[in-house]
């Protein structure tokens, strides 16, 4: 069966066929485009960093995770102020910057400084 006529055209079923796939698409995308279904295919949406500030290591940890986040990276770096130490003192990026949950988020834990 041949899909173009004597005339150069596709013969009207595969026109009628063509069209019916087409709708098909142009709903599905717009169904998914407005559930936010493309979000998890081509990003999240910016989301404010959390300001876990003063947490204990591990619960700063959970509580991005449960926030939606990915694991975080742990850094270490000395504080002067013994109530500081094991405890979250700043995150890279800073609480309140956007940015996309799919991006790696490092938590800064206080530790004693290292004495000379």
């Amino acid at each position: 069966m041949r899909l173009i006529n004597a005339n150069g055209q596709f013969r009207s079923s595969y026109r009628i066929i063509a069209l019916g796939v087409g709708l098909i698409a142009v709903i599905t995308i717009t169904v998914f485009a407005s559930e936010g279904r493309f979000s998890s295919l081509f990003g999240t949406q910016p989301a404010a960093i959390p300001d876990l500030v003063g947490q204990q290591q591990e619960t700063a940890r959970m509580n991005l995770m449960n926030a939606g986040w990915g694991a975080p990276s742990l850094k270490a770096e000395a504080v002067a102020d013994p109530t500081k130490i094991g405890v979250v003192t700043r995150t890279d990026p800073p609480a309140g910057q956007l940015a996309d949950k799919n991006k790696s988020i490092i938590i800064f834990i206080g530790k004693p400084p290292s004495s000379t």
